[in-house]
């Protein structure tokens, strides 16, 4: 990647970036910063991974929506600026990235915001100089490349920082695996002589109020923005530590500038523009503790149907999603679930997570080779039906109801991986769009859907060097 840089003429130290890495969490905490910036009126570039529906969800810009159509047309040039032999070494995801920045380039961004793909030390997005990076959580995934201890995979996120650049860690030291992770990154930053803004001390959210202290003596305070109104709490820490890197960017700016800012009326002006539905909702927030009333396009007897998407794919990111279930729908509630898994996840730890707040559970396969079959499933599990795909769980899932007559009034939740997760949402359509009934954040996650799905456009481009299968298949 260092040698693919060098040939683009150092492409990704062209314009200053945020850089983003956890096991959890860095995809909303992104999108969360995008928008930010966006509405302050800067241009800001966004990559994530992966995609839900479309390839183009990885690689956008605050002010315009980008298409598959214009990254076909992007490739080209990319590829005739390297070496064909570099090029043929790339993995689909540093192939990606780079394109990413091609575009960027091309279009002027002011700064990029950019997601980790995996780990962060030997991640592809290292090859940014980051004006200040985030560790949004620390948990067990992964661990055939980044280690089987909170410990050695901490020193792998913290790999993304910088001497001198700060550091803003999305959790505190709640528990033994959080104090480990928190004290590596703390001796990493110390040896880089990086500032740290740990959540809970340095910024975060109390009685509805955020609050961020940029130097010492110095505090911003402002209400949530409402689009977090009954949000899971996981989405309020992940908008908690990507606003204080927004607004630590902005008061470095400020002090650069000559002009001071950081009172509290820009703070709130900055909470107001990001709840307003207009501008830019990143289609990577689709799937995140998304609740919405659509119909299957595959139907089923029984739709439309109420559902709650969420990709938790690790047990660390289940158990936060069951606490969000729980913090909504009351801890003695059971909610109907149509689960899907990679095969080469934690199946078993996973679904042991899940199986406390989700029955029935039906689970599906999913049309990839990665997928979920009967015998990656463990046996404490096997029992459990398996659908060839969503729609026959979702019948599944009606005679469940039936036969034991007790229909559900809440919402079937679908959860598990990406892939699953997108693949459904790339079947439905949203009813009713726009009614008054929705919430700010139903309207924004229902833009972001649109959004996602008007971006699939197969037709005026060749993607050939992206095929799946090839070495640049996605991960």
């Amino acid at each position: 990647m260092q040698q693919a840089n060098e040939q683009l003429g150092w492409i990704s130290r062209r314009t200053p970036s945020i850089l983003i890495a956890g096991t959890n969490g860095k995809g909303t905490a992104s999108a969360f910063l995008w928008r930010l910036l966006g509405h302050s009126g800067l241009r800001c570039g966004l990559f994530t991974s992966p995609h839900l529906v479309s390839f183009a969800e990885r690689i956008q810009i605050s002010d315009q929506q980008i298409t598959e159509r214009d990254l076909g047309a992007a490739i080209p040039q990319l590829v005739a600026q390297m070496d064909p032999e570099l090029w043929e070494e790339l993995s689909f995801f540093e192939a990606s990235l780079l394109l990413a920045f091609l575009v960027w380039r091309d279009r002027q961004t002011d700064l990029n915001v950019l997601e980790v793909g995996l780990g962060g030390r030997l991640d592809a997005t290292n090859i940014a100089n980051p004006e200040a990076c985030i560790i949004t959580s620390i948990g067990i995934d992964h661990t055939e490349y980044l280690g089987g201890s909170i410990r050695e995979i901490a020193f792998e996120k913290a790999g993304i920082m910088r001497p001198g650049r700060p550091v803003f860690v999305g959790f505190s030291a709640r528990d033994r695996d959080s104090e480990k992770a928190c004290q590596v990154i703390a001796a990493n930053a110390a040896s880089l002589g990086a500032k740290l803004y740990v959540a809970g001390r340095d910024f975060g959210v109390e009685g509805g109020q955020f609050y961020f202290k940029p130097e010492a003596g110095i505090q911003l305070t402002a209400e949530l923005p409402v689009f977090f109104d009954g949000a899971a709490p996981y989405l309020v820490e992940n908008f908690a530590v990507a606003a204080a890197a927004a607004f630590w960017f902005f008061w470095l700016r400020g002090r650069r500038s000559g002009v001071p800012w950081g009172s509290a009326n820009e703070v709130a002006q900055a909470f107001d523009r990001f709840s307003k539905p207009d501008g830019p909702w990143a289609p990577v927030l689709c799937g995140r503790f998304h609740q919405l009333n659509a119909t299957f396009l595959d139907g089923f007897k029984g739709s439309p149907q109420g559902f709650l998407f969420d990709v938790c794919h690790n047990p660390h990111g289940a158990k936060r999603f069951v606490e969000a279930l729980d913090q909504k729908f009351g801890t003695g509630s059971k909610l109907p679930g149509i689960v899907s898994i990679l095969r080469d996840k934690d199946i078993g730890g996973i679904l042991d997570v899940l199986s406390r707040k989700l029955d029935p559970i039906v689970l599906f396969k999913i049309a990839n080779d990665r997928g979920l079959n009967r015998d990656t499933i463990p046996n404490r599990y096997r029992e459990l039906p398996l659908a060839e795909d969503f729609a026959a769980a979702g019948a599944i899932m009606l005679e469940l109801e039936a036969a034991t007559k007790l229909v559900s009034h809440f919402p079937w939740v679908v959860c598990g991986s990406v892939m699953a997760v997108g693949e459904v949402l790339g079947r439905i359509e949203i009813p009713n769009a726009g009614a008054h009934t929705e919430t700010i954040r139903e309207m924004a996650m229902a833009t972001a859907l649109r959004r996602c799905l008007a971006m699939r456009d197969h037709d005026d481009h060749d993607d050939r060097d992206f095929k799946p299968g090839s070495r640049r298949s996605q991960r």
